[in-house]
């Protein structure tokens, strides 16, 4: 009720700041050629920037219907949980937080096919991944997930299950191996940096 969705509409939220890497251009256009196939959902765009006015702009210019701009939030876990589906157009990223914030709320995710999110996201299994610039590609890929609820809760748990190999308790246990290693081998006869 505070996102202003209707019970029948599918949440598409997108975590970004609005920027040129972004590509909210990009997400606008995939996300006008969804609309025009009848479908009923609202696109969430929360977070904020230099870019965010141009968006707006865009939208009330072309006339692109059920945007929501959120700007920037403090309880971004809160509206993941009332996501059906988490969306990423960026033109590159290192490892997106959006998108294994998605994963770990049982998000399925649809993203452009670039270095970072590839790592996070398997095709056609916890997610979709399209061609950086093919819009109806990506537009295409929202319309599957948008119309089938099992398929989201499929792909939403596969990709749940994925990103536990990220958790900050797994990562300190690798790395607590990693420095046992070679703490270990220093104890065991090489001499260490502060032997």
């Amino acid at each position: 009720k505070e996102l202003g969705l209707d019970a029948e509409d599918v949440a598409v939220t997108c975590v970004a700041e609005f920027t040129s890497t972004k590509n909210h251009a990009f997400l606008l256009e995939a996300w006008r050629i969804a609309t025009e196939q009848g479908v009923r959902g609202q696109l969430l765009l929360v977070g904020d920037g230099r870019l965010r006015e141009t968006m707006e702009q865009k939208v009330n210019k072309e006339r692109i219907p059920r945007v929501r701009f959120l700007g920037f939030r403090r309880d971004v876990p809160r509206i993941l949980q009332a996501t059906d589906i988490v969306v990423l157009s960026s033109r590159w990223e290192g490892l997106p937080r959006s998108v294994m914030e998605a994963m770990a709320s049982g998000k399925p995710v649809v993203a452009t096919d670039v270095r970072g999110t590839r790592d996070l996201v398997e095709h056609g299994v916890s997610g979709f991944l399209t061609k950086l610039g093919h819009v109806e590609g990506f537009a295409d890929a929202l319309l599957r997930l948008i119309r089938n609820p099992a398929l989201r809760e499929r792909m939403g748990q596969v990709g749940r299950e994925k990103i536990r190999a990220y958790s900050v308790d797994r990562v300190i246990q690798e790395m607590s191996e990693i420095y046992g290693c070679y703490l270990g081998r220093n104890r065991a006869g090489r001499p260490g940096r502060h032997d």
